[in-house]
């Protein structure tokens, strides 16, 4: 399959979920691909970080979860996601929103 690399996107990686909201807020990617079960701090905590912050409130989040109940994806689109992709996604897919995100 794949990556998102591999399409053309350049991508900053972060170990754990208070690494990431410290990134993204110092780099202000153009969009956030964001997994709610993450360590330190989890992907809902970082998203709430995120739009608590004037700089990287308004960079578009996606969230890329294994967890596929309907009340996980409403709980991260209440919170502020742009979209919520379950793992694993039909090929093209995450590409597909990556770009309605940016757009």
């Amino acid at each position: 399959m794949d990556t998102v690399m591999d399409r053309g996107f350049q991508v900053i990686e972060a170990e754990d979920g208070g690494a990431g909201l410290d990134k993204a807020i110092n780099q202000l990617p153009d969009v956030i691909l964001l997994d709610i079960m993450m360590p330190v701090v989890d992907g809902l905590q970082v998203l709430k970080g995120l739009k608590d912050t004037s700089g990287a409130h308004g960079i578009p989040v996606i969230i890329v979860s294994a967890k596929g109940r309907d009340e996980d994806a409403m709980r991260a689109l209440r919170a502020g996601a742009w979209d919520y992709v379950t793992k694993p996604w039909e090929q093209g897919a995450l590409e597909a929103v990556i770009i309605g995100a940016i757009k």
